[in-house]
């Protein structure tokens, strides 16, 4: 994409120029593998001495504007602002604010791809928190959002973040190509990204609270966490915890 104070007069014979001279040759079809039928979370831990901030993620198998038969995708994104959108979102207010246990925390979505896309959550634990107490954490918002669901008042400051973002993206010449060039790569059309604002403005809380439950299940998820490896002190007390723990009762008679 070009952007920028250019017009086609001046573009066009650049781009012969530059690309014109490229020969033309067949290209092959792709062939894109695709994800197989998921039926188990699956969990990846991996420890490093390297490690200074442990960190847990967890990334669930979701569907992008190409894949989307659901009317998913937009919502998703509401839903996205919910979690992690500014200081008051849910899990910011919760595992940093409130309970103070985390240094890091957010969500992602990005439904622009060919195939299908990923939803993601993240957090760091604050130091001396144990990453374990950041993900049982994490799994108790999430509880509560797929019991409970989203509010009205949620939904729309989401939204207008969502719209807001849009109207100031507007104001960068990169921002404007660099998008409008990823719809045209996968598929999507220039009439797909200039309506954007309004098929968000149209999510309703319904909607968001259906995708979350067609999307936060823990058999389409994969589980990461990185940390370093245990302090000698923390195994010895852990040693010493079970030595006490597996100590034989004594007797009768005051034999053991």
């Amino acid at each position: 994409m070009v952007a920028g104070d250019i017009t086609v007069e001046r573009l066009k014979p650049l781009a012969e120029k530059y690309y014109g001279a490229v020969v033309p040759r067949p290209v092959p079809k792709r062939i894109r593998p695709m994800e197989p039928p998921q039926k188990a979370a699956r969990r990846v831990t991996r420890i490093d001495p390297r490690v200074r901030q442990p960190s847990f993620g967890r990334i669930y198998l979701a569907p992008s504007y190409n894949t989307d038969t659901g009317k998913n995708a937009y919502a998703l994104q509401v839903l996205s602002q919910i979690l992690s959108g500014g200081a008051t979102s849910r899990l910011n207010k919760s595992l940093s604010i409130d309970q103070k246990i985390a240094d890091g925390v957010g969500a992602g979505y990005d439904p622009m791809v060919v195939d299908h896309a990923t939803f993601y959550v993240y957090a760091s634990p604050r130091a001396g928190v144990p990453v374990e107490k950041v993900e049982a954490s994490m799994d108790i918002e999430l509880r509560k959002l797929l019991d409970k669901g989203v509010t009205e008042e949620e939904v729309a400051r989401a939204k207008q973040r969502l719209r807001d973002a849009a109207i100031y993206a507007r104001d960068s010449l990169s921002t404007g190509a660099r998008i409008l060039g990823r719809a045209l790569a996968v598929g999507l059309s220039i009439n797909e990204v200039e309506t954007w604002p309004e098929r968000i403005g149209e999510v309703t809380v319904e909607q968001v609270n259906a995708a979350a439950r067609a999307v936060l299940k823990r058999n389409s998820s994969v589980t990461a966490v990185l940390k370093p490896p245990a302090r000698k002190a923390d195994i010895s007390n852990t040693r010493g915890a079970r030595a006490v723990g597996v100590s034989s009762p004594a007797k009768p008679g005051g034999k053991k």
